[in-house]
């Protein structure tokens, strides 16, 4: 049986809808600044070849993970993703811990990646002997000039994606080629082995294991086109196109730049150490410049620019839904976009930004950041999970226009392989930080929804419609 989706068109017009090329490049944009860095640490866990293995898991479970996204939003074309997903499956609380997780996610993830650009920005400036402008003043001018391109209107912040994924993906080719001629199958093997490993396996099975936190940086947040199936047209075919072309982009470009940077000079041992592994090994190449400032850069640059949009979506979701006030719900009519939700999300970026300047000077404040985005990013796959699996179990006869080939057992190892994943990550005592931060958010976020939920609450929003229809049917949905 089926329960139609509630149409959301007098709130966001079709005339400037996107297809699937569109959807592709804000996931690739989105995740491929963690092929540019973060990745490469999983070396000195595991070696070449144990990292190796650990990238072919991470894309097992992202496969599982988009499939399963692509099923939900199919039948759940909302504007908060995964928020409605666990909304629809454990009720308000659930709906409201997955929108926490996710806010958890996007608004840290802007804001470690604003700090990257700021960095790169800064040292480009020195380089030219150029002003020293305060970061204060860097973070404003980013989130002026990348929130006017998403709140300016659809096809405008889409364009710009498509403009950045392609220019990203020209980068790590171009690198790729530069690099190439100084492979040397050896130097995929220098990373120093224990007593129990070897020359593939330098620390053994375990290293695997702990590598693959790292491998899982390659696709970090791939899923954020969950949150743009109210701006598809066709989003029952396009979300799903848009997310295996978007595995397989990044699965190809992960597989290359993992092989290429580790076995040119200076090799796997070097790459391992390194802030940003493409520009060292460009320097081995070109020698020190300024360009190659520019590397990294454009990496957090394609990032910053889809996960504004993302966090901005969610806020707009919860908004409509009644979790946030009503006000953050508003979509300009000449533009398909909401500006309130933007607007607060840079706001509230610049502000946890600005709490940054009073970090003490032996914290590694960037590095907590972006440690509390993934948590947050792993929390939100838990839920994708979840829900598929009790959304299978509760209403088994629900029609599902798009379905996905692993099914049931293919969202089980997802969320067994998703759990594993968060407790290696928080195993490394400067991960300790960054969970405490996460459940610091979680808690204050608690207080704040139990004192004030029950005022504010809506049933007239599309996903709570959907929700409360499918429970109406719910004895004709089950076996």
């Amino acid at each position: 049986m089926t329960v139609d989706s509630p149409t959301t068109e007098p709130e966001i017009t079709r005339s400037s809808r996107v297809g699937t090329a569109m959807l592709w490049a804000l996931s690739v944009g989105a995740s491929v600044g963690g092929i540019f860095s973060g990745w490469n640490p999983g070396l000195a866990q595991a070696g070449f070849g144990g990292m190796l293995v650990a990238t072919l898991v991470a894309i097992m479970l992202y496969l599982f993970l988009v499939m399963s996204i692509a099923e939900l939003a199919v039948m759940m074309p909302f504007a908060g993703g995964t928020v409605n997903y666990a909304r629809t499956a454990f009720g308000v609380w659930g709906g409201f811990l997955a929108a926490i997780s996710a806010l958890i996610a996007y608004t840290f993830a802007m804001t470690s990646l604003m700090g990257i650009m700021t960095t790169e920005v800064t040292r480009i400036l020195v380089e030219l002997n150029g002003p020293n402008i305060p970061a204060p003043v860097l973070w404003a001018v980013f989130l002026l000039g990348f929130g006017w391109l998403n709140l300016k209107d659809r096809r405008t912040f889409f364009i710009a994606a498509l403009v950045l994924a392609l220019v990203t993906l020209a980068v790590l080719f171009v690198t790729a080629i530069a690099v190439v001629p100084s492979f040397e199958p050896a130097a995929l093997l220098s990373i120093p082995a224990n007593l129990n490993g070897n020359e593939w396996l330098p620390h053994g099975l375990l290293g695997i294991a702990f590598a693959i936190p790292f491998a899982m940086w390659f696709f970090l947040s791939i899923e954020v086109v969950s949150y743009a199936a109210e701006d598809a047209l066709t989003p029952d075919k396009s979300v799903p196109r848009s997310l295996l072309m978007a595995l397989l982009t990044l699965a190809v470009c992960a597989l290359i730049i993992l092989t290429v940077l580790s076995g040119a000079k200076p090799g796997a041992l070097m790459i391992a150490k390194a802030t940003d592994p493409l520009s060292t090994s460009l320097e081995v190449v070109f020698g020190k410049m300024s360009l190659l400032y520019l590397v990294p850069l454009i990496g957090a640059v394609a990032g910053f620019h889809s996960v504004i949009y993302s966090a901005s979506r969610v806020v707009f979701s919860l908004s409509r839904s009644g979790y946030l006030p009503s006000g953050l719900s508003t979509i300009a009519d000449n533009r398909g976009t909401p500006v309130k939700a933007g607007i607060s999300v840079c706001v509230v970026v610049y502000a946890i930004s600005c709490l940054t300047l009073f970090a003490p000077a032996n914290v590694k404040i960037v590095e907590m950041l972006i440690n509390m985005a993934a948590i947050g990013g792993l929390l939100t796959y838990i839920f994708v999970f979840a829900s598929y699996v009790k959304l299978h179990a509760s209403y088994p006869k629900l029609e599902r226009p798009f379905t996905s080939t692993f099914g049931g057992t293919g969202a089980i190892a997802g969320l067994m392989m998703t759990a594993v994943g968060l407790l290696l990550m928080v195993v490394y005592a400067q991960h300790l930080s960054a969970l405490l931060g996460c459940l610091g958010v979680f808690l204050v976020a608690t207080v704040l929804f139990f004192i004030f939920r029950p005022k504010h609450l809506r049933a007239d929003s599309p996903d709570e419609i959907y929700a409360r229809a499918l429970q109406n049917k719910s004895s004709s949905l089950t076996e």
